[in-house]
């Protein structure tokens, strides 16, 4: 029984943890948001697609110490569109993230899926004042697609 639910919360996406041994269950990272004054990190974030094809844009942040990535935006680049943002890390010290994902599309991005890229980049935390930057090229042409990433000191 408790077999088959751990299943069916499996195939619906919901996250469990199985502990071998009572007790030996590790405390989970608490992620906590600064206080005002905090050392809260505010990532610039470019992202052009200078490909030949419209592509649907999904930008999502993360911590190296946490499991979960989080849908910062989800729009339609067409070719030559920017899409610009800031992105909040309010506990720096988990080792901030970011993970462009390009859906490239056979037409316009209500046509289907040609190429799905992505990239990903680690955010420097180590400035003062901490403003890294990020920018990133969707590329390509001729079925070679990529996303370039890169984090960097403003």
């Amino acid at each position: 029984m408790k077999f088959a639910l751990m299943a069916r919360q499996a195939a619906f996406g919901l996250a469990f943890v199985v502990a071998p041994h009572a007790g030996s269950v590790p405390a989970p990272v608490k992620a906590t948001p600064t206080k005002a004054g905090g050392s809260a990190v505010t990532a610039i974030t470019d992202i052009t697609n200078v490909s030949d094809k419209q592509v649907w844009l999904t930008v999502y942040w993360s911590y190296k110490a946490l499991a979960t990535w989080h849908i910062e935006k989800a729009t339609c680049l067409t070719p030559g569109a920017k899409w610009n943002g800031a992105i909040l890390y309010r506990t720096p010290e988990l080792g901030p993230q970011i993970r462009v994902r390009a859906e490239v599309m056979h037409g316009d991005c209500r046509s289907s899926v040609y190429r799905d890229v992505e990239g990903k980049a680690d955010i420097p935390t180590n400035i003062t004042p901490p403003t890294p930057r990020v920018h990133a090229y969707i590329k390509g042409s001729n079925g070679n697609y990529n996303v370039d990433v890169k984090a960097s000191i403003l």
